[in-house]
């Protein structure tokens, strides 16, 4: 083993050492690795998101790429460890190979494409279907969306739970990308609790999802409302979400199993805490202007994906 470890090295370096054995031929590459696989469809760090989050982490990689990690390992233990008993996915499964959580079991039934699933030409279902898929690849990679929040007072920067909430990190995503929440304000704020945007009627009872329609919960157990920072769907009661979501400004892990989790803020946590100190009134609206100039989608898994066909 000691000799084969060598070899490795020395063939690397372009070295010949003598009296050591020719190595073997390899019979087939590696499999990537999941970090390999990441950085293969640029999920985190490429060179143009390396400059993102210099400047969204005020140059702390190291720091950012361990709370990451330490995030990663958390999901692995935790998140997704039952499989589907739903028929349709079980069918699905035999005929594909692949490994469908409960998490896309659900996201698949609200879509309704079971039909495609077992007969394959619904042409009615077949955007559903697609996008069934897009998720699917998502999930298996375990990919991440980021973006940006530009407000008045700061920039916001997020990391979007793609594969662990796919219909709310698609939706929040594309909203992004589309100018919804330019010009939209937190209209609700309370202190050591959450600050809530994204209806832009600012009413903050309006907003829809980029569907037409409310779509269902993805509640995920190794996601918690337990710090500062979580990015949630805000909603009217159980499988109700829209385009309204909250950062929370505290621990308030009550609200677990409520609202979905879909991404935490990873910069701009001096901002966070100017939108906190703002005064509001007795409904808890802001009285100062709190404000989503603009936002910027710095990369969209789903996209990549759609684009890949």
């Amino acid at each position: 083993k000691a000799t084969v470890s060598v070899l490795n090295w020395t063939r690397a370096l372009g070295v010949t050492m003598p009296g050591l054995a020719k190595p073997e031929k390899a019979t087939e590459k590696p499999k990537l690795t999941k970090r390999e696989k990441a950085e293969k469809y640029g999920k985190r760090f490429n060179s143009a998101y390396l400059n993102y989050v210099k400047e969204a982490t005020g140059g702390d990689l190291e720091g950012f790429k361990k709370s990451l990690e330490q995030q990663d390992a958390l999901n692995k233990e935790l998140v997704m460890k039952k499989e589907s008993t739903d028929p349709a996915v079980l069918a699905y499964k035999k005929k594909q190979g692949l490994k469908i959580t409960d998490n896309l079991a659900s996201m698949m039934r609200s879509m309704a494409v079971k039909a495609s699933l077992s007969v394959g030409k619904n042409t009615s279902n077949a955007a559903d279907l697609k996008r069934f898929l897009v998720a699917t690849k998502v999930h298996r990679e375990g990919l991440f969306g980021y973006a940006t929040l530009k407000t008045n007072l700061g920039a916001l920067r997020v990391e979007v739970y793609a594969s662990k909430a796919p219909t709310a990190a698609e939706n929040f995503l594309s909203h992004c990308e589309q100018g919804y929440y330019d010009g939209v304000p937190f209209h609700r704020l309370i202190p050591g609790f959450m600050v809530q945007g994204g209806d832009p009627t600012k009413s903050g009872e309006g907003g829809d999802s980029i569907w037409g329609k409310p779509f269902q919960d993805e509640h995920v157990a190794a996601l918690s409302h337990a710090a500062r920072g979580v990015l949630s769907m805000a909603n009217s009661g159980p499988d109700t979400n829209k385009s309204q979501f909250f950062f929370t400004l505290g621990p308030c892990t009550h609200l677990d199993g409520v609202h979905t989790i879909f991404g935490r803020l990873v910069g701009g946590f001096d901002v966070l805490s100017t939108i906190e100190q703002t005064p509001t009134s007795s409904d808890d609206r802001p009285t100062a202007p709190v404000t989503i100039l603009a936002s910027q989608v710095h990369w969209n898994p789903f996209r990549h994906f759609a684009k890949d066909g």
